[in-house]
């Protein structure tokens, strides 16, 4: 059996998916962007604590290392914050001053509203939805953005519903910022990533023209002490699969991105200085996709973008 509840976080309400018999959750925050504060899964006895989560509302309002947020309607950087659409130059907000881009897109603080709130035999889900319509100058188009968040024996799952409701064509991007976790630093831990090849950034963190030969983790390696924020391509179509692996618990937390035309495509991986967590990021498009095309994807009015991606532990 599963349950819902819900509680206080701050000024927000917290919802809780359980599984009753495994003692598996996963607390949502629809009220601030749809964030994903906590996801706790189960490996025979234990029980895991899996995502590098804010642990308060206040640590949630001031993070910005967008920990398990949505980034709607674009993942990663806008170069300057300025692009180009069917002819017509825009200025998105530039809320990375350090290196002057667009960030992330805008609704990972927004609130969304409740759609639908499933408790029953088989899994427990709750669909929460955003209605977009020109408020940023930068970005004068209209959307509908749908999340149906659900956990179930096979582990969690988020899939995502995005519907052009404007009347022109619209640009979009869009991903997931969890963080990934042991509770332990992640040098002694091994990835395994679906990918053999980067895009090689400049120093602003912008994809130049150059795709490199990457497969130090294409098959599963020891982290040690390597830097990563790096952005891979996904290659093969249908579920890619990234591994986290603990030799010490015996234990893996896999995150799954549905790939393919109009799907996450690309992966972005970032350890921060910390060395606790990784980013594992599934994202439809490079990063400046408004800019160099790499992955956009175009809506035209009344279209719809579909896709799914989870977590589950092994």
């Amino acid at each position: 059996m599963f349950s819902i509840r819900n509680e206080l976080f701050g000024p927000f309400e917290k919802y809780i998916l359980r599984n009753l018999h495994t003692g598996e959750y996963v607390s949502i925050i629809p009220a601030f962007g749809g964030n994903v504060t906590e996801l706790v899964l189960r490996k025979k006895e234990n029980l895991y604590s899996v995502l590098d989560g804010n642990k308060t509302a206040q640590d949630l309002m001031e993070d910005n290392a967008y920990k398990g947020a949505q980034l709607i309607p674009f993942a990663s950087r806008i170069e300057n914050g300025t692009y180009t659409f069917q002819g017509k130059t825009y200025q998105l907000p530039v809320n990375e001053k350090e290196r002057n881009h667009a960030l992330h897109g805008f609704l990972n603080n927004k609130k969304f509203n409740i759609v639908k709130v499933t408790e029953g035999t088989n899994l427990a889900s709750i669909e929460v939805s955003f209605a977009y319509n020109k408020e940023i100058p930068g970005y004068p188009f209209s959307f509908l953005a749908g999340l149906v968040y659900s956990l179930s024996d096979k582990g969690f799952k988020i899939e995502t519903t995005v519907k052009n409701t404007g009347v022109s064509d619209m640009p979009f991007s869009y991903g997931w910022h969890p963080y990934l976790t042991f509770s332990k630093p992640v040098d002694d831990l091994y990835l395994h990533l679906p990918s053999r090849r980067s895009i090689v950034l400049n120093k602003r963190l912008i994809p130049t023209d150059k795709i490199k030969e990457d497969q130090r983790f294409y098959k599963p390696a020891k982290i040690g002490s390597t830097q990563l924020d790096n952005s891979f391509i996904i290659e093969n179509g249908g579920i890619a699969k990234t591994e986290l692996y603990s030799v010490q618990d015996d234990t893996t937390i896999s995150i799954w991105q549905e790939s393919g035309a109009g799907k996450f495509n690309y992966l972005q991986v970032y350890i921060p200085p910390g060395r606790r967590s990784i980013a594992v990021e599934p994202v439809t498009s490079q990063t400046n996709a408004y800019n160099n095309g790499k992955g956009l994807i175009v809506l035209k009015p009344g279209e719809t973008f579909h896709a799914s991606y989870g977590v589950f532990i092994s």
